[in-house]
């Protein structure tokens, strides 16, 4: 069986250009997302409307069964964790006390003790 070149390079532009207009059209969904969260940092209240906000983000850009935040200090070298969000559900984190506070900084087990 012989093929047509031409035929075989017109199938291969007019997938590229498919493809090429796929690409378009999701980056122009892509910058629609970025713009709605920019409106949603500017104008939030409070850090759980933000975490919520990057949540939506997130799970609209890329394949995600769950999310968490955590915040670093690093004069204390401690993350505490900020938010969390799996099952389609918004979590307490849990590695933090009622506070919010971390139960341990970095670097030490649950007895207090260094680990190396």
């Amino acid at each position: 069986m012989r093929y047509n070149s031409r035929s075989i390079c017109s199938t291969i532009l007019e997938r590229a250009k498919v493809d090429e207009r796929s690409g378009i059209r999701e980056y122009a969904r892509m910058l629609v997302r970025i713009t709605d969260l920019a409106q949603a940092f500017g104008t939030a209240r409070d850090l759980q409307t933000i975490y919520s906000a990057l949540r939506e983000f997130t799970v609209a850009s890329v394949p995600s069964i769950g999310i968490f935040i955590s915040l670093y200090d690093p004069q204390r070298e401690v993350r505490t964790a900020a938010y969390g969000w799996g099952d389609g559900l918004d979590a307490a984190p849990a590695d933090a006390d009622h506070e919010g506070r971390p139960q341990q900084p970095r670097g030490q087990n649950r007895s207090g003790h260094h680990h190396g």
